[in-house]
């Protein structure tokens, strides 16, 4: 569901955790989170002839406007925050890697604040995760 009005600039963001050797159902079972999406190596695409490249478990916000990347940001970390000591396992024994997408639609040059403090630039590093922004204006 998405959860914004028309032009007005909206954010989602994405935990993914994502490899070659994991079943994402692992993901699930151990962290008790239920992931936004799965894939497995191997699925289709959509109705394309591509086919998925890694395993894929995928935790996340809907798009809502807002103009502060940490409400929605807060809303991950808050589910994640408890889970770092298996996340770090996780990682080691299943040699994953993680991934926080920040997905910012910006309407009407309506810019959101952008910023980590240093709580949150200690836990991606303590779990090792490469953060990503895609910037869109509409």
């Amino acid at each position: 569901m998405i959860n914004r009005k028309k032009e007005e600039t909206n954010i989602m963001i994405e935990f993914s955790v994502f490899g070659d050797n994991f079943n994402p159902s692992v993901i699930t079972d151990r962290l008790k989170i239920i992931p936004k999406r799965t894939w497995k190596k191997g699925d289709r695409i959509g109705e394309y002839n591509h086919f998925r490249q890694e395993n894929c478990w995928i935790f996340g916000t809907d798009h809502e406007n807002s103009l502060d990347v940490m409400e929605q940001l807060k809303i991950i970390l808050d589910v994640l925050y408890p889970c770092k000591k298996e996340l770090v396992e996780l990682k080691d024994e299943l040699s994953v890697e993680y991934s926080l997408e920040v997905v910012i639609n910006i309407e009407q040059a309506q810019t959101p604040a952008m910023y980590f403090g240093k709580d949150i630039i200690g836990f991606c590093n303590d779990i090792g995760i490469t953060i990503d922004f895609d910037l869109y204006v509409l």
